[in-house]
């Protein structure tokens, strides 16, 4: 099996390769190569001379989970925790070859930027850019504007921003297909969050004044709410209970930053759980050990946006963890 950029030390890669091996002699389908996600970044030049499609259909392989967020930044298709076993090593393998069959733009949204544009177009961006940084990062705004793209089939350039440059289309029909997008947030509905061509809307009191419900999962039982505070773009969200009490917050990425965290929630920011519908996905491994460190050291944990997909992945883990997203089902915003 191909190692792409630095190759482990033997201590790593030789178990790996007999588990790889014993893997594909099971019948899991081979992946494109393995990435060991080495200390110096070595790994990230050699993903920079892969397509698309090869780096969808690699394992990363990772000391800890923090080296697994910067693997879905650069949508490599499944990982593996060390030390390996011969469950999360076939878990991976399948993995990276479902992640073939994703389309292309949801993991490399610049590809929608193949046709041409001429002087006859919208530009659409997605506004106040803070709070979208916040909540999305850059890759998830990028897909989204790659949905709704694909979602208006027309002709379309994503650029600096990121904006998405459309030809032959008003704004209604943006405005149309931005409330029916299915990847949008809940909490962003309406036009107001969209900046075409010169307008800006800004947050009317109606988003303002909506709270979404956050459950304990996999119970689903409802523990609080959270309303969206746009002009905070650090923690755009207050979370309180049902009671009216204020629960502090943190924003955490990595072990590490949650073990430094003494807030009463910590809320799992940035691409991972974007990546959370795939069992052995960089995404669902990052969001996995911080469950399991919460749950260790007696922290909650906050889940955002997840789907219903991504809900059956959490409640296989057979952990408390708080979410909020479609996998509520009917639940709707209220004043």
């Amino acid at each position: 099996m191909r190692w792409f950029g630095e190759t482990p030390p033997p201590s790593v890669s030789g178990p790996f390769g007999l588990l790889i091996d014993r893997a594909l002699e099971q019948g899991v389908p081979e992946p494109t190569g393995l990435v060991f996600l080495d200390s110096a970044g070595v790994w990230r030049d050699a993903m920079a001379g892969l397509s698309l499609a090869e780096r969808r259909t690699c394992v990363a392989v990772a000391l800890d989970d923090e080296d697994l967020v910067a693997a879905t930044r650069w949508s490599i298709g499944a990982g593996v925790l060390l030390p390996p076993s011969l469950l999360r090593v076939s878990t991976a393998c399948r993995t990276a070859r479902e992640s073939s069959e994703v389309p292309l733009w949801t993991a490399d949204p610049q590809s929608v930027s193949e046709f041409g544009i001429d002087k006859h177009h919208l530009t659409v961006g997605l506004q106040p850019a803070g709070l979208w940084r916040a909540m999305v990062g850059l890759r998830g705004q990028l897909e989204l504007l790659a949905a709704l793209a694909a979602a208006l089939e027309r002709p379309a350039v994503i650029g600096p921003g990121p904006s998405l440059s459309l030809i032959g289309l008003d704004r209604i029909a943006i405005e149309t297909a931005w409330e029916s997008l299915a990847t949008r947030p809940q909490w962003a509905a309406g036009s107001c969050f969209l900046e075409i061509g010169d307008a800006d809307l800004g947050v009317n009191e109606n988003t303002e004044g909506r709270w979404w419900p956050v459950a304990q999962w996999p119970s689903g039982r409802v523990v609080a709410r959270w309303k969206l505070e746009v002009a905070n773009t650090t923690y755009p969200w207050r979370l309180e209970t049902d009671g009216g009490r204020v629960l502090q917050t943190d924003s955490v990425c990595s072990r590490i930053e949650l073990e430094r965290s003494t807030a009463d929630i910590v809320r799992i920011q940035g691409v991972p759980p974007s990546d959370l519908e795939r069992d052995g996905s960089p995404g669902a491994i990052v969001v996995e050990a911080l469950a399991r460190e919460a749950d260790r050291s007696g922290q909650t944990l906050w889940v955002p946006g997840v789907s219903r997909i991504a809900g059956a992945v959490i409640r296989r883990w057979g952990l408390d963890v708080w979410v909020d997203g479609p996998v509520l089902g009917p639940f709707s915003a209220g004043p």
